[in-house]
């Protein structure tokens, strides 16, 4: 089985973010692969320097988790594969194509996607899903 991962999920892991570490190291023990669109890598690395720059970590930290970040991903898919999607679902819903894209990915790949993001899980509830929805499945 493989799913779709948010960012959200990743950052919310490593920086040990509550409430959303509990729930974010559990779907990581889940024995699925995690795929994600290649935009994973910059939104990553902007939530470590929006938590630098609120001084919850400092650089030496920020270096550490990148290793991390990646070991967790077992796949990732250009955006190019999917774009054409994304684009269509976000002038659907009027929602950013960088979200969509992870959407799109998950409907490409026959998955689910596993988000915190409210307004995903409100706009794609048929395949946005809360971590803790999918483990009690």
């Amino acid at each position: 089985m493989s799913l779709v991962i948010d960012t959200n999920i990743l950052f919310y892991f490593i920086a040990k973010v509550e409430p959303f570490f509990k729930h974010s190291h559990a779907i990581l023990e889940a024995e699925v692969e995690f795929v994600a669109p290649d935009i994973w890598r910059p939104e990553f690395l902007n939530a470590l320097w929006v938590a630098s720059r609120l001084g919850a970590m400092d650089e030496n930290e920020l270096i550490n988790y990148l290793p991390l970040a990646a070991n967790i991903i077992d796949r990732t898919v250009p955006a190019d594969r999917i774009w054409t999607d994304a684009l269509q679902l976000a002038v659907k819903t009027g929602h950013p194509p960088y979200d969509t894209l992870f959407v799109a990915l998950a409907q490409k790949e026959k998955t689910l996607l596993v988000t915190f993001d409210k307004k995903i899980l409100e706009l794609f509830p048929g395949i946005a899903k809360r971590p803790d929805e999918i483990l009690r499945k």
